[in-house]
């Protein structure tokens, strides 16, 4: 396999990981945020979803133009900043990818209050940020195939520790909550019940009026 297969093939490896913890944080976040609901649409108010459902998309969707996001590198991740800014326009595509990425794990830091979850997310983008650059080195033939290989594995595997640490501590976050989803979802189900009693109620004295 020559360098530019190899790279896809690492970048598509990169790619599934990141899909894979966007899952599984948006997932937590979902029942951490009270979104499922004993599978009744009811239970979704409108202005609430659109205040709690949309704005990870939303954000992730303007990231590239989300000054707060290129701030929080510059400061951070200074290497990251340079490598994404020198990228732009020597390589669009990869440039495109590495911003989701890593624009991904940004909204993760700034959405959660576990500074456990900030430091591994932190340390993600440090390892993903070593990846990419001795990718680039690889790809522009600056180190040689072993070279790389004996680089990039310890990295990869860092990142797939980190992907097992997040799923763990936002496993613990989901069960130390669990009390208290139960009281919200027994709360939320009174009051649609007392609800539907008194359009029942409401309904009935109509008729009767008839």
């Amino acid at each position: 396999m020559n360098n530019k297969g190899k790279v896809k093939v690492v970048f598509i490896i990169i790619a599934i990981i990141t899909l894979f913890i966007t899952g599984i944080i948006l997932n937590f976040t979902n029942v951490k945020e009270g979104k499922v609901f004993a599978d009744d649409k009811r239970a979704h108010n409108v202005e609430y979803n659109k205040k709690e459902s949309l704005p990870f998309g939303k954000e992730m969707k303007n990231i590239e133009n989300n000054q707060e996001f290129w701030n929080y590198l510059k400061s951070n991740h200074p290497e990251t900043y340079d490598l994404l800014n020198n990228l732009k326009n020597k390589d669009p595509k990869m440039y495109k990818k590495l911003v989701k990425k890593f624009g991904v794990m940004y909204l993760q830091i700034s959405k959660s209050d576990n500074q456990e979850l900030k430091n591994v997310v932190t340390d993600q983008i440090n390892e993903e940020t070593k990846l990419a650059k001795l990718t680039i080195d690889y790809k522009e033939g600056k180190i040689k195939e072993e070279e790389f290989d004996k680089q990039a594995r310890p990295i990869i595997s860092t990142i797939h520790d980190n992907v097992a640490k997040i799923m763990e501590i936002k496993l613990k976050e989901f069960v130390a909550k669990k009390e208290e989803k139960v009281e919200s979802m027994l709360k939320r189900i009174k009051e649609m019940v007392k609800e539907d009693i008194k359009k029942m109620e409401s309904n009935k004295s109509q008729e009767t009026k008839k």
